[in-house]
């Protein structure tokens, strides 16, 4: 990730391929989850997109083996916005963004839905649903971080 944000995205691309062999090895895959999504994110700046996007289904399954929720959400948050940036099907879009949500939801993380909710509804509202049945506001109860709090009320101005 640092060589490509230092401009040397094919170099960071050779690395990123490094790692995802490295992954087959015995011992390597739990830290796969982040592997593969860092490494997702540097292929969408040389693969298709669309085919790029992939990966992070698999980032998802391998941080969920290795009992890695944070990056398994963060892989199916990014498979959604993903499949949305990419041009997939809207209702196909929906339905990624609806597992994604329903992640988020069980394990309670405020932090990633409140990244989701503005995208999740610019694609609801593209399809044409309803303001009233699309996802409202996240409760800034107890359970948030005072950084998820700062995260969700920056996120909601930016998106006024």
């Amino acid at each position: 990730m640092l060589l490509a944000s230092l401009g040397s995205i094919r170099e960071g691309y050779k690395y990123v391929k490094i790692g995802r062999k490295l992954l087959d090895k015995p011992g390597y895959n739990e830290m796969g989850g982040e592997v593969i999504s860092i490494g997702t994110q540097i292929m969408c700046f040389v693969d298709p997109v669309q085919c790029a996007n992939e990966f992070f289904l698999q980032g998802h399954d391998t941080a969920m083996a290795a009992g890695d929720m944070s990056n398994a959400i963060m892989n199916r948050l990014a498979y959604a916005v993903g499949s949305f940036w990419a041009g997939a099907n809207l209702q196909v879009v929906k339905e990624n963004f609806v597992a994604s949500r329903r992640l988020m939801e069980k394990q309670n993380n405020l932090m990633y839905l409140s990244l989701q909710t503005p995208i999740e509804r610019r694609m609801l509202t593209l399809i044409g649903t309803d303001e009233n049945e699309q996802p409202g506001d996240l409760d800034l109860g107890a359970a948030a971080s005072p950084q998820t709090k700062m995260l969700i009320c920056f996120n909601k101005m930016y998106m006024a």
